[in-house]
């Protein structure tokens, strides 16, 4: 847990997929996890970028988020790229970016875009040369 006044929670700066899962699926009452994953804040949003420029190794979805900071143009184009997946309605995917959804209804979501991300890592990873 962080320390220190206004200090986030160490789970939300992780860029670590399989320690996000684990915590995830194992840790859900933890106050971290809790943090990380389903109370809104600005920490919450940039792991969601992070996440979903994982999914994408083209380049393009991280350009297109990290192209502003305005938090509120951020949010829009998070909607958008989430609603391009089309697990989920579009309803669910608003509440879900702003971190209104019910934890119960934000879980399966986070883990299905963290294990489609390290899916698509590993298929960057096969792809590179041996050396």
């Amino acid at each position: 847990m962080a320390t220190g006044p206004g200090a986030a929670p160490d789970l939300v700066r992780c860029r670590n997929l399989a320690v996000l899962l684990e915590a995830l699926e194992s840790r859900d009452n933890d106050d971290d996890v809790q943090y990380a994953f389903y109370w809104p804040s600005c920490e919450r949003l940039d792991l969601l970028r992070w996440v979903l420029v994982s999914i994408d190794p083209s380049g393009a979805t991280e350009r297109y988020l990290f192209s502003t900071e305005d938090v509120v143009e951020v949010r829009e184009r998070v909607l958008d790229v989430l609603t391009q997946i089309k697990h989920f309605s579009a309803e669910h995917y608003a509440e879900f970016v702003y971190g209104l959804a019910l934890p119960a209804v934000q879980k399966p979501l986070w883990i299905h875009l963290m294990k489609t991300a390290e899916w698509a890592q590993n298929e960057l990873l096969q792809q590179q040369p041996e050396r």
